[in-house]
Parts: C-alpha cells; sequence; structure tokens
C-alpha cells in the first residue's frame, strides 16, 4: 500500500518553522497603530471641512435676511403712500434678480392679506385671490408664528416644506417699524437652489456633501446619491444624531446615500435648524494606510523568503497538483466538465481531485436539464416572474424586461408593485395573496404602468411552488400583454355611446344615465333637473361662417357648459346644437336658478371663429322630477316644451316647465 503524506501536518511544520504567527501578531499590532494615527488626523480634516460649510450656509441666510430687511424700506415707504402695485413688483422683481434661491416673493398686510407677490415662474403676475392661496399653504393663517412673529417686529425663519415637488422654506421680515410694522415680507427660499450657488466652493471630488432639515429630508441633490431631494433619511443613524442632538463618533462607518461604506461627518446650522452631512468613501480616506500597509507587508515577505527554501521539496508536491486543480476548477465556468488529470501522492489532494470529477458529472448531467427548462422559460412570448414567499422579485425573463421597460438588475429585489398604475382595487390584492398563500392558483387581470409611465392590461397566472415536503417556496407569475385587446374593446365602446364631434355622451348615453338618475331620485326621494339647451340662431354661423367654424363653436360650447357642471352630473349632446344637462340631487328647485345663471354668463362671453369675434346665446327649457314627470321620455319632452318657450319669449332666456306650456302646445 502506497503511503501517503497528510497535508495538514506537512503545513503545520512549515509554519512552525517559519514563525508565521509571531510575524503576523507584530504586522497586525503596527498595522492597527498607524490605521488609527491616520484615520483621526483624515477625519479631523474633514470635520473642520463641514463645519466651514455650516458656516457658509448660515452666512447665506444671513445675508438672505439682510437683503429682505434691507428691501423693507422702501416697500414700508411704498405701503404708506400710495400702494402702487407695479412699484411694489418691481421691489420683488429687484430682490429676485439679486437671490436666485428665492422661489416666491409675498407682501401681506397687517390683515393677513396679499398686496403683492412674484414667484419665480411668472415674475409678471400679481396674486391677489387670497382665499385660493390660503387653501394651498401659500401664505400664513394670520394666527400661525409664520405671521404673528414678524408683526411682533422680529424675523421669522420657517421649517422645510415639499410644495410642488420643491423644498422650501420660509424667511419672514417685519415692514414697516419695529413696534408697530404695517406688514410682513415673506421669501420661500428653495433650499436646493441655496446649497447649489454655495456646492462649487465646497464640493470635494469623491465627497457626498448634503443638507437635512430638522425632520431628516435630504433638501439637497447629488449625483451619486441613490435618493431623490424630499427623501425622509432618518434609517441612517448620523442623521438621527443630528435630529437628537447627540455626539457623532465620526470614526464609525455606516453605509452612505450612495450605496457605499463612508465615514461621516455632521455639522449643525442653528439660524434654520439643518443639518450639513459630509459622506467621504472609506477607501478614499484608507487609502494612504494601506499603502504604508503594503509597504510593511513587502519588508516582511522580503524577510519570509530566506527561510522559504526550507519548505520547497515539501511545497513543490503541493503547488504542482493544486494548480493544475485551480485551472480544472476554471473550466466548469465555461462549461467544460472534463474531468481532472491532477494526480497527487498527497491524499487530501488526490480526494480533492476525486470530490471534483464527481462535482463536474453531477453539474453536466444537472446543467442539460436545467438547460432545458430555461430555454423554455427564457423564449416564452409571455413574461415570467418568480418570486420568494415574501413577493420578492427573484427572476424574469426577456420578455417581461422588453415589456416593462425594466432591466433584470432593475427588477431584481423588487416586488411586483412597481407595476402598480394605482386604479387596480386594494381588495382585489388581498384576496390574490389570500388564494396563492392557500396553495391556489389564481387568475385575473391587472392594469399596470410600465418604466416610462405607459399604461397597459396583462391577463395574469399567478400559482405557488412548493418543495418535496409541500411547503411553499416561490410563486411563479405568467402574464400576457392584453392592452391592444383591452383597446379595441374600449374603442368600440366608446364609439356606441359617445358623440364623435364633442365626446360627450350621446343620446344612447343619455337615456342610459337618466335611467339611473331616476331610479336613484325614487329610491331616495330626491329632486332632479333636466336641463335642455338650444343655440340661438346656430344656423346663422353655418350658413355665415361654414360648417366647419360651426362645429368649432359646438366644441368650445361643450368645454364651457364642462366647466360648470360636477362630477355627479352628466353633460350630453342631444344632437344638432342641442345639450343636454342632468343635475342629480337638487336640493330645492330655486337652486336650479344659481346654474342657469352661470351658464347665461358663460355665453356672455365672445366666441372666437375664424378670427371674428361673435356673440352666440342660448335658450334653456327646464323639467323637474318627479313635479314634471317620473319618466325619460315625459322629462325630455317637457324640457323641450320650455326650452321652445324660451324661444317664444325672445331666445336667450331660459323657462321651468309649466303643464300650461303643453296645452298650449297642443
Amino acid at each position: 500500500m502506497k503511503f501517503k503524506i497528510s497535508l495538514k501536518y506537512s503545513w503545520y511544520g512549515l509554519i512552525g518553522l517559519v514563525g508565521l504567527l509571531p510575524t503576523l501578531i507584530i504586522l497586525v499590532l503596527v498595522v492597527l497603530k498607524l490605521h488609527s494615527a491616520f484615520l483621526e488626523s483624515a477625519l479631523l480634516k474633514e470635520t473642520r471641512y463641514n463645519e466651514v460649510a455650516a458656516l457658509h450656509v448660515e452666512n447665506e441666510v444671513s445675508r438672505l435676511i439682510t437683503i429682505l430687511n434691507h428691501e423693507s424700506d422702501p416697500i414700508a415707504y411704498t405701503l404708506d403712500k400710495d400702494r402702487n402695485k407695479h412699484l411694489l413688483n418691481e421691489l420683488l422683481r429687484s430682490i429676485m434678480k439679486r437671490v436666485g434661491a428665492i422661489n416666491t416673493l409675498l407682501i401681506l398686510g397687517a390683515d393677513g392679506g396679499i398686496i403683492s407677490s412674484l414667484d419665480h415662474f411668472r415674475s409678471d403676475r400679481f396674486i391677489e385671490n387670497y382665499q385660493w392661496l390660503l387653501s394651498n399653504d401659500l401664505i400664513p393663517d394670520k394666527l400661525s408664528a409664520t405671521f404673528v412673529i414678524p408683526m411682533h417686529g422680529r424675523t421669522y425663519i420657517g421649517p422645510i416644506t415639499n410644495y410642488a415637488g420643491f423644498q422650501l422654506f420660509d424667511i419672514v421680515v417685519p415692514v414697516g417699524p419695529l413696534e408697530h410694522p404695517t406688514g410682513v415680507l415673506l421669501a420661500k427660499v428653495d433650499a436646493t437652489i441655496l446649497w447649489q450657488t454655495l456646492e462649487p466652493r465646497l464640493a470635494r471630488p469623491g465627497v457626498i456633501t448634503y443638507l437635512v432639515d430638522g425632520r431628516g429630508s435630504i433638501l439637497t441633490p447629488h449625483a451619486d446619491m441613490k435618493y431623490d431631494v424630499g427623501h425622509l433619511a432618518t434609517p441612517l443613524d448620523i442623521i438621527r444624531a443630528l435630529l437628537a442632538d447627540s455626539d457623532w463618533k465620526v470614526e464609525r462607518t455606516y453605509k452612505g446615500l450612495s450605496g457605499n461604506i463612508v465615514f461621516g461627518t455632521v455639522s449643525p446650522i442653528n439660524i434654520v435648524n439643518w443639518g450639513v452631512i459630509s459622506e467621504i468613501p472609506q477607501q478614499q480616506i484608507t487609502k494612504h494606510i494601506y499603502n504604508i500597509l503594503l509597504q510593511i507587508t513587502a519588508i516582511t515577505v522580503g524577510v519570509l523568503s530566506i527561510f522559504t527554501f526550507l519548505g520547497l521539496a515539501l511545497v513543490k508536491r503541493i503547488i504542482n497538483p493544486i494548480e493544475l486543480l485551480s485551472s480544472d476548477f476554471k473550466r466548469p465556468g465555461n462549461r467544460d466538465y472534463s474531468p481532472s488529470q491532477a494526480v497527487s501522492s498527497i491524499k487530501e489532494l488526490q480526494s480533492l481531485t476525486d470530490g471534483f470529477n464527481s462535482m463536474v458529472s453531477d453539474i453536466n448531467n444537472n446543467e442539460q436539464q436545467l438547460h432545458k427548462l430555461t430555454l423554455a422559460v427564457e423564449q416564452s412570448p409571455n413574461s415570467v416572474v418568480i418570486t420568494d414567499i415574501k413577493g420578492n422579485i427573484e427572476y424574469v425573463n426577456p420578455r417581461f424586461t422588453k415589456l416593462t421597460g425594466y432591466t433584470y438588475e432593475e427588477a431584481i429585489g423588487q416586488k411586483p408593485q412597481i407595476l402598480e398604475s394605482g386604479i387596480n382595487k386594494p381588495e382585489s390584492y388581498k384576496q390574490l395573496w389570500d388564494t396563492i398563500t392557500s396553495g391556489k392558483e389564481w387568475r385575473g387581470e391587472f392594469y399596470n404602468k410600465k418604466k416610462n409611465g405607459e399604461f397597459y392590461w396583462e391577463n395574469a397566472s399567478i400559482s405557488p411552488l412548493t418543495n418535496e415536503e409541500g411547503v411553499i417556496t416561490h410563486f411563479i407569475i405568467i402574464m400576457e400583454d392584453i392592452t391592444e385587446r383591452k383597446n379595441s374593446e374600449e374603442i368600440i365602446l366608446k364609439m356606441a355611446y359617445h358623440d364623435q364631434l364633442t365626446g360627450l355622451p350621446n343620446r344612447t348615453l343619455l337615456i342610459d344615465r337618466l335611467n339611473q338618475l331616476l331610479a336613484r331620485g325614487r329610491r331616495n326621494k330626491s329632486l332632479a333637473a333636466i336641463l335642455f339647451l338650444d343655440l340661438d340662431n346656430f344656423k346663422n354661423i353655418n350658413d355665415s361662417l361654414g360648417h366647419a367654424e360651426g362645429d368649432n363653436l359646438l366644441k368650445e360650447v361643450t368645454e364651457r357648459l364642462k366647466k360648470l357642471t360636477r362630477s355627479s352630473d352628466t353633460l350630453a349632446r342631444h344632437g344638432g346644437d342641442e345639450f343636454i344637462i342632468l343635475i342629480e340631487d337638487l336640493k330645492r328647485v330655486e337652486n336650479i336658478t344659481k346654474v342657469v345663471e352661470h351658464i347665461f354668463s358663460e355665453f356672455k362671453k365672445p366666441f372666437v371663429l375664424n378670427g371674428q369675434v361673435c356673440f352666440v346665446s342660448t335658450s334653456i327649457g327646464i323639467s323637474i322630477f318627479p313635479d314634471d314627470g317620473e319618466d325619460v321620455n315625459t322629462l325630455l319632452k317637457n324640457a323641450d316644451i320650455a326650452m321652445y318657450r324660451a324661444k317664444e319669449d325672445g331666445k336667450n332666456t331660459y323657462h321651468l316647465y309649466e303643464p300650461a306650456m303643453t296645452e298650449r302646445t297642443i
């Protein structure tokens, strides 16, 4: 029997002879000492730089306050003199020219009302509608700190608010004497633009520096960030330390906003209750330490090389088969499953060779079976998605990436909800989840959204996958794009029930809606109104300007009437120049007068047809359910009769139906 040498005990002897363990201990101690010294020095430098960045932001905010205070004097003079809005507008415009970070400027009087304002997008606009602005949080309430503090002669700096995608905060200064201000000057400042004016002086290669507000939201963008402006980044320990006003150990590392391991420095900006955070890649700080380590390692290798000749004989017997086996282990990655030819007298190495040959044989067999299944899935005309039991995507086929626009890398780790359009009913998802987690297959349709925002229809089949014990381990989703079929159905349905010229419900859909309205009215015992509108002298428009302009007039009338109808009402084209408005849940018959007045008000405005200004009026007949009828035909007929009575009375007026009108018609 051939004797085999133990690889384990051979290397034990070599390590003991060289004294590797003592050498490594000394090397580690030296490296740790150098690492600590270099790290402390580098992080101190970064901390000081971050404090300078915080000081720049604080100085810039102070500069804005100074500019606003300086401009408040001419504003106060103008308010006291004649409140010339054009002059006030010019004063605001001069401020916005000097400070690009200001998004909106408002001058508010002592009563909280707007006197003048400008915004970044439409700088020639005067904003005067107080109620509209108040409802959109553009101006403060009279009792809020934003208004009260400046009216007591002090400057107010507000927290960050997200408005229309911008990160805005208020700087409000009193206008007029501090002891008795006549108003306030309110500036909404874009924190992102404020930072961008400073960033060129503060940017450093490889370092991400950004602002966060008092809630932990990111205020400034950076190309290397994986988060958008406005993202709440409180999961980061460094941001939680800032919000809690606790000490942050700069030697700590963490996964930063770029997804890389970084060191972080944080400096508060007390004037606005923000913070400046700089994230420095760990490698950028430690690379100098590694250079020193490399030099020490080179010296150590030189010393150890003196003793290597003692193990040459043994190393030769180990290295040759290991090198051959190493090259063999690379071959399966290139789909080469031929057996290894490495032969060694060392039993551990020979065992490795035998194990390798057994492994590649099994891999080859499994590969062939897996290849068949992979081709079937990869070349499937339907989208195929495999998720774990929590719904996290583990695989998508090429059809999925082609249809949705998400790459394989973007989809992996996400949930199928990345395709959610927001239109599917939440209860359908619960029913789906209950079905598949109980081990059953679910089938249904989804209205989903692609990566580019395009919506599409899918017919989906979701089935659970189980292991040998019957436990669900994965879910497989097979989806078929049925958008073209759905679109065809929708076009056919629209053509059947909508007017081709105006897009309004046609007579068929009108009758259906009216039947539904009457059913609800009977059930709820509520009133409803049917308004029958007919354009006055429409034939003259067609005769003088042509049918094309007549069609344009009908389209414009449609748009004006749409603005006057509620979502619960129905506006339909009855035919020709006749329109029907169904008003549901009418509280009192007298309320219909207000609706009619709004309609006549719209028709007082001119229409521009073929470059000519035209004035067109309408006559309106009204029937009330259930007073004037309880069925569709009666109500429409009576509304038509009332409309003709309005025509007889000189047009451009309206009439509520009365039974006497029917007698007169007969």
